[in-house]
């Protein structure tokens, strides 16, 4: 079990999001590879990521999940889709 993380409750359609690996029930851990403490957490990065991408064109954002399965992994999500 995560001692940290947010988990995912839902994904909303036609979103960078839906068309990852990323499913209802991950538990998020980190997002480029710093650590997700808290929803506020996790929207910050989220929200950096995404200025990153606006500013110098980093399309991919990285996150580490426990997946439903109980398998950690790490996924890409890729804004420019």
């Amino acid at each position: 079990s995560a001692d940290h993380g947010v988990v995912v409750s839902a994904i909303e359609s036609n979103t960078p999001a839906h068309r990852s690996d990323l499913r209802v029930g991950d538990v998020i851990m980190e997002v480029n590879h710093r650590n997700v403490e808290s929803v506020s957490d996790f929207e910050n990065l989220i929200a950096a990521a995404k200025r990153d991408y606006e500013e110098n064109d980093n399309n991919i954002i990285l996150i580490y999940v426990l997946s439903r399965d109980g398998v950690n992994r790490y996924m890409t999500i890729n804004l420019a889709e």
